[in-house]
């Protein structure tokens, strides 16, 4: 898989969001996308609601996005001054 043109769909969703949210701030691999993946479905949250157009399970996506860049499970690039 190439991290910059993700063949799954959840995959370049989580890519839209993070690229929305966290602009130059994340590195986008695939064992990060697949991550948050389990933990959204675990959280019960359901990709195909998700693409029906549930704000529920959308917001929650963005949340467990949110916690997995705060606690590091999302690579982040390095910040040169």
């Amino acid at each position: 898989m190439d991290a910059l043109k993700p063949s799954q769909a959840n995959h370049r969703l989580i890519r839209k969001i993070l690229d929305s949210s966290y602009t130059g701030k994340v590195v986008h691999t695939e064992e990060s996308y697949n991550l948050v993946s389990r933990v959204f479905q675990r959280a019960g949250g359901e990709w195909e609601r998700v693409f029906l157009g549930s704000s529920r399970d959308l917001g929650l996506l963005k949340r467990v996005l949110k916690v997995a860049y705060k606690l590091g499970y999302l690579p982040k690039t390095s910040q040169w001054r």
